[in-house]
């Protein structure tokens, strides 16, 4: 099978791929995806029936291989995980996917289309966290975090540890989601088997009051930003506005932003500024300052 050939996107009209999932009765089947071109602009102001994923790219030993367009692509081991169990049996499933919906050896179509990745999450019906595959204690923690969301007494003692553990996986130390659930209508997360509502739980923790005194690291990380984010994503207006030139979530100056959140974690240390600038309430056009994979990261922090 050969490898899959990207075809340059229209330079017009906000433009991204799609990713389409196609179903299968057969868990052990290959994946087989197709991608299309879609705009943004198609549907004004309204949100658009894609999901969108946020996850943790994983690293890059040992790839595996999905069917794009009957063409061969290479991707972490962890999306892979993460597309086959978002596969449904009997349905396909629109996806928009970084790591494929993005021409990642083209360094143009890089820097335009993460332009577009506060937009892309904020216009999709909903946001796919995807926290890895499954523990042996995940589904403890998460039924925990479901029983305290809904006020449900149980007998049963809370294995905060297992919380702890869940929280520290990587999904949560990692800069470009905050952009991700910043931008997100609705918010589902998804660990192994288990899914629950992204308010759900924000609720749960809320409730639980766990002990951080063991992790203070923990506790900067994941509860007092993620979190909050997660949170609020569904008080976000269905209606946005935004000019054709700069679309931003608005949330804080570019200079907050990375004094907050500048021990997140990235694989390219530029991306701790260019997965701000969505959230930004700067206009980086005044300075000249857009996502650019060309200019080394000196050039970019002055």
């Amino acid at each position: 099978m050969s490898s899959y050939r990207y075809l340059p996107l229209p330079s017009e009209g906000d433009n991204i791929r799609l990713l389409r999932l196609l179903p299968s009765e057969d868990e052990a089947e290959p994946l087989q995806c197709k991608l299309r071109n879609y705009s943004l602009r198609k549907l004004g102001t309204r949100t658009h029936l894609y999901e969108a994923l946020s996850y943790t790219w994983g690293g890059s030993k040992n790839p595996r291989s999905i069917s794009i367009n009957k063409q061969k692509l290479d991707i972490t081991r962890n999306l892979h995980a993460a597309l086959l169990r978002l596969r449904d049996r009997s349905f396909g499933r629109i996806l928009w996917v970084d790591a494929i919906c993005i021409d990642q050896s083209s360094l143009e179509e890089r820097k335009q289309q993460v332009q577009l990745i506060a937009k892309i999450y904020s216009k999709a019906h909903r946001v796919i966290i995807w926290l890895g595959r499954g523990a042996v204690d995940t589904e403890e923690a998460l039924e925990d975090i479901r029983l305290a969301a809904n006020e449900e007494s149980t007998k049963k003692e809370m294995n905060q540890q297992a919380i702890l553990n869940l929280l520290q996986r990587p999904w949560f130390q990692r800069i470009w989601v905050l952009q991700e659930v910043a931008a997100a209508r609705h918010i589902v997360m998804i660990c192994g088997s288990m899914e629950i509502d992204g308010h759900a739980f924000c609720l749960g923790l809320k409730s639980l009051k766990l002990s951080y005194t063991a992790s203070q690291e923990l506790q900067t990380l994941s509860l007092l930003s993620v979190t909050y984010l997660v949170e609020r994503a569904g008080l976000r207006s269905k209606y946005t506005k935004d000019s054709p030139a700069r679309f931003s979530l608005e949330i804080r100056r570019l200079a907050e932003l990375v004094d907050m959140f500048h021990t997140r974690k990235a694989s390219d240390v530029r991306d701790k500024v260019y997965a701000l600038l969505g959230m930004s309430s700067d206009n980086p056009g005044k300075a000249d300052l857009r996502p650019d994979y060309g200019v080394s990261w000196k050039e970019l922090f002055q």
